[in-house]
Order: C-alpha cells, then structure tokens, then sequence
C-alpha cells in the first residue's frame, strides 16, 4: 500500500512560482505576437466579420426572433444579455411586423444575422446534434469529453424562432438597434445594477449592448389580502410600498419596470 505524499507549504510555494513562471512567459510570448502580427490579426478579424455579414445576408438564418412572451419573462434577458456582452448585436421591433408568415408584436428582439458575431449567435442559439457515436459497431454510445451541446434556448427555456426567409423591408424598417444611448455602471460597481437577473454587482450592465435589454415592464390588477404569483414569475416583482387605501395587489411594483414607487393617494 502506498503512503500518503506530505506536500509542505514550501513545496506548493515552489509549484505555484513554477506556475506563474509558465503564465508569465506565454504571456509575454502572446504579446509579442500580438505586437509582431498587429496588422494581420486586425485584418483577420476583418475578413471574418465581413464575410459573416455577406453569408448571411444570402442564406438561412437571417434573424433570430425571441418573443417577450415568454414561461419565464427574463430568461430571454438573461440570455440575450450574454449575447450582446460578448458583441452580439440586439435589436427590437418598434411597430408589429411579419416574418416567416409570423406576427410579432412592438417590442420583440430580433438578432439580425449580417452582423459580425453572427456564428457565436448560431452556434448557442441553434438545436445542437450530437453525432451517434459508438464505442464500437452496435456497442455503447461513446461518451462526449465535456460538453455534448450547448444550445441556450433550451438549457434556459426560452423560445426562439429562426428566420428561415429574407427579411422584408418593412421589417427592416421596424427594428431598432439596441445599445446607443443605454446607462452603464462602472465595471468596479458593487451594487446589484440589474436586481431582474442573476448576475450580482455591475454584471452585463457595463455593457451598453447588454444593459440596454430589459424584461418588458408588468403591472398586477385586482383586489384583495393576498397576493399570488406564479413561480416562474417571482422575480419580476418586489414589495415596495403599503399604502392604507391601496389594495394588495397595489403594493407591489414591477422593479424592472424601473418607474419607482409612486405616492400614496
């Protein structure tokens, strides 16, 4: 039986300097390429932005549409918002328009697909097919190194609709680019910009393509003592205010709505 290694607090010092040693190096070594290769990698990224636009201009899928309707209405946010964080650009229809024989209502995102990150949104936003692999002919599927798929509309239950057609001029003119002109908070921010999502302190908020996607504001109508809330909704609401001559239903406000607490009458 073999012993256990005692490993002293000097020994993994030794390993953690060798380590840094490694990283400090390739780094070093990255930068330098960096440097060296500045003109051809910008270039790079160039031609591979210029011919995503020019693919997807032609062929299938010309847009990604996520309706606000939704089982959870700020799964779609929390998605969307992962996606622009990383150079996705979002839009939303300003006037209800037609794609696909479809309509959809003022107000819902569409990722227009001549964009330069058009393949990072295909590659989360499509069905993903894992191949049928086998061990051996007939034998046990072989099992995938890490991840097998990684489709985000059905990790996170969100609908998305592909745009199989052209869009239509009208529709075009209907989408608003989202992004210029949104509040953004300090990376360094510890407080909680966005209280919809799940992502604590400034999160996609320093984001202007991120911060500008919200979950369409609620509103809670009725009367009574008690509130009810369906828990794939119960993070849209929060309890702000009780107003003697307000009913239940009055003392809760939509946060993401972002209106504030309006006064007692």
């Amino acid at each position: 039986m073999s012993k256990p290694i005692r490993v002293t607090a000097l020994a993994v010092a030794a390993i953690l300097l060798v380590g840094a040693g490694f990283c400090l190096r390739g780094c070093s070594r990255n930068r330098d390429a960096l440097t060296k290769y500045k003109e051809e990698l910008l270039y790079n990224r160039y031609q591979a932005g210029r011919d995503q636009i020019r693919r997807y201009e032609s062929n299938p899928p010309y847009a990604y549409v996520i309706p606000q309707q939704q089982r959870d209405p700020v799964a779609p946010v929390e998605l969307l918002r992962r996606l622009a964080y990383n150079g996705v650009a979002v839009s939303q229809l300003t006037a209800a328009a037609t794609v696909d024989g479809n309509s959809y209502p003022a107000g819902t995102w569409v990722i227009p697909m001549n964009q330069p990150f058009a393949e990072l949104a295909r590659q989360l936003l499509e069905v993903q097919v894992y191949p049928d692999l086998r061990e051996y002919p007939e034998g046990p599927p072989d099992q995938p190194y890490d991840a097998a798929g990684w489709t985000l509309p059905i990790q996170m239950g969100v609908t998305v609709v592909e745009a199989k057609m052209p869009l239509t001029a009208e529709f075009k003119a209907a989408l608003k680019p989202l992004g210029p002109g949104a509040k953004t908070v300090s990376d360094d921010s510890t407080e909680d910009a966005a209280t919809f999502d799940s992502v604590p302190g400034a999160g996609f908020d320093s984001s202007p393509l991120a911060a500008a996607i919200v979950p369409p504001a609620g509103k809670i109508t009725g009367s009574g003592p008690a509130i009810a809330f369906n828990p794939w909704q119960k993070r849209q609401y929060v309890l702000y205010r009780s107003c003697p001559s307000r009913s239940a239903a009055a003392v809760v406000s939509n946060r993401i709505a972002g209106t504030g607490a309006p006064a007692c009458p």
